[in-house]
Order: structure tokens, then sequence, then C-alpha cells
């Protein structure tokens, strides 16, 4: 395995085969990080670190953020592979279009 632990999904967690979706995972890890300046999973061992990314429960980010990057958020990190967005869902959101658009 290899990685960062902090950005694991849950599926690689178990030891499970994982896709690119793992990626999409690894993303909302850092779009929170970026709204929150904390990570949603943390712990002292690998262990604990594991169950909470199993358990998927995290801190809601700050309330100035938009109702859309919240609902992008907990999409990114669903524990089921299957209901996190793909990159394609993700571009087309529209307002994550909008702001691509600008350029």
């Amino acid at each position: 395995m290899i990685g960062t632990p902090y950005y694991l999904s849950p599926e690689m967690v178990e030891g499970k085969s994982y896709s690119t979706k793992a990626d999409i995972w690894a993303l909302g890890v850092i779009l929170y990080q970026l709204c929150s300046f904390k990570l949603p999973f943390d712990a002292n061992s690998l262990p604990v670190l594991a169950l909470k990314i199993l358990k998927g429960s995290f801190p809601p980010i700050p309330n100035h953020y938009s109702k859309d990057i919240k609902t992008l958020l907990l999409q990114m990190l669903q524990v089921d592979q299957k209901k996190r967005p793909s990159i394609e869902a993700i571009l087309m959101k529209p307002f994550i279009f909008k702001l691509l658009s600008k350029e």
C-alpha cells in the first residue's frame, strides 16, 4: 500500500480493490483541509484512524462556506465509493463549471 494514511479511502483501508473513486476521496480530504485547516479524519494511531475513515463521520466545515461546497464535500467523502461522484460529474456541477468558465 502506498500513500499517506490520512488520505486513504475506506476501500483502501479494507484492502479491497479501488478505482479512481479513491482519488475523489483524497480530493475530498484536501478540499476539507482547505476549508477548515484540519484533517477530516485524525487520530494518534493507524488503527484508530482506520476506524474513523471507515465510519466516515467528520466535523462540518465552517458555516461561511456555501451549501454547494458542503454538499460536494459530503459526496466526495462518501464511504461507499459507488456514491462518490466522478471527476467529470464534479466538473459539471454548475458552481464549479461557472468558476472554470471565467478563465
